[in-house]
Formats: structure tokens, sequence, C-alpha cells
């Protein structure tokens, strides 16, 4: 059609029409961009076909009118809408899916977490190991309110010391750690984690105040996920 066009218009207004093989090649692109869906690689190939950019303006114009004209039809019959719809590019959604869960989505309010008051005693420490299997221990005042984190690796090697453990406090080997709000993304959370190196955070609710309401493995954010990225390529 462009090649007709271009040759009907050199046969008679030869002044204004004077090269119809650009009716042709900017015919070509315009169809290519409409049943290809891809206007941008057609404007490419044209440009490197010609060398130049003399046909961009007329290019852009024609192209753009194909792609809305042909938008429902394509010679790819398996043609995805974008490349996060294509499996091909799954790796590529990984900051889009973890920005688009939250802690709330994946936080279990009713998992029982171990709290540890800053006025407990080593000897008391010791205690609490051998009825629990955690590693990483809240610490709170007496209104509940987060303080920190205890790791009970860096405290094992003190609490079999008898002459130390009623004389060391829990707050003597608090470890500052940031805590998580119900509403922060999980992209966020994977930096907090990394950034502290702790397995386990606390969950705050900043709406009442910073109460805490739980806590969060790093283990469940990378299982959420995996599953999230395993759902979404079963879609696809």
């Amino acid at each position: 059609l462009g090649g007709i066009v271009g040759t009907l218009g050199h046969t008679y207004f030869p002044q204004v029409v004077m090269q119809p093989g650009n009716y042709a090649v900017v015919g070509m692109a315009a169809f290519f961009a409409g049943v290809a869906h891809a206007p941008i690689g057609a404007l490419m190939m044209v440009c490197e076909m010609t060398g130049g950019y003399d046909l961009l303006a007329p290019l852009m114009f024609s192209c753009a009118i194909s792609s809305v004209l042909l938008h429902r039809y394509t010679i790819y019959d398996k043609q995805v809408m974008n490349k996060f719809a294509s499996p091909a590019h799954i790796g590529d959604a990984t900051v889009n899916v973890l920005q688009e869960l939250q802690v709330r989505d994946i936080f279990n309010p009713h998992r029982v977490v171990t709290l540890i008051p800053n006025d407990m005693t080593l000897h008391n420490v010791q205690r609490l190991f051998a009825t629990t299997t955690e590693s990483f221990y809240p610490v709170v005042d007496d209104e509940f309110r987060y303080l920190g984190m205890v790791s009970a690796v860096k405290i094992r090697s003190y609490v079999y010391d008898e002459d130390l453990t009623d004389f060391l406090l829990v707050e003597d080997f608090l470890e500052r750690s940031p805590s998580l709000d119900l509403d922060d993304d999980l992209f966020e959370t994977l930096s907090e984690f990394l950034d502290s190196g702790f397995g386990s955070l606390p969950v705050v609710d900043r709406q009442t105040g910073g109460e805490m309401v739980g806590v969060l493995d790093l283990e469940e954010l990378m299982e959420a996920y995996h599953n999230e990225v395993f759902r979404r390529k079963g879609e696809s």
C-alpha cells in the first residue's frame, strides 16, 4: 500500500512526491508495527536499513496509527501483554513482587513469641534456653515496648559461668535492631534483614504507638516470595 501511494503520488505530483520508495518503506514499517505490536522495533529497523533518521517523523506517525487500529490483532498467537507476563522475564519482576506484598500479608499474629524482659539475669536466661529452640529473642521493658534483640549465640558462652549469671543482665547484651511495621513492603523488609544480620525481627504496629505484635523470620519472607513467584508463573 505504501508503494502504491508513493508511485501514484510521484506520477501525478512529481514535485511533491520525489522519492516514492520511501512510502514503501514507511508502509512496511507501519504494517509490521501493527501486526507484531512492536512499533519501536519497526522504527529501529527502518532507521538501520536507510542509514539515517530522515523518515523518523512519518514512521512515528504511521506506526502509531497502525498500532492503535490493530491492537486486537497479531501474527503471534502466543504473544503476551508485556514482559512481566512472560515466563522468560519472570526474574525481572523480583522487586515488583516484594514491593507488592506487605508484612501484614505474611505475618502470623497467632505465633507464640518468647519475650525477654531487659532486667532478666543470665541465670534465668539459662533456664529459658532449656525450654525454647529460638536463636533470637526480642527484649522489652516493663510496658512491653520493644528495646532490641539478643542473640542466643552471643550470650550462650556466658550463661554457664556461675560467677556471672547472677550479676549480668540481658540488657548488658542488648543489640539495637530495626523493627518492622505491618505496612512495610517486603522489599524494605528484606533490606532490614540484610542490614541487621538478624534472622528474626520484631513486628510493631506504629498506629498504636509502636506496640510489639510479634516476630517475622527471614525464612518466612523468602517462602512468601517463592510462593508468589510460582503462583505468577502458573497464571502466565
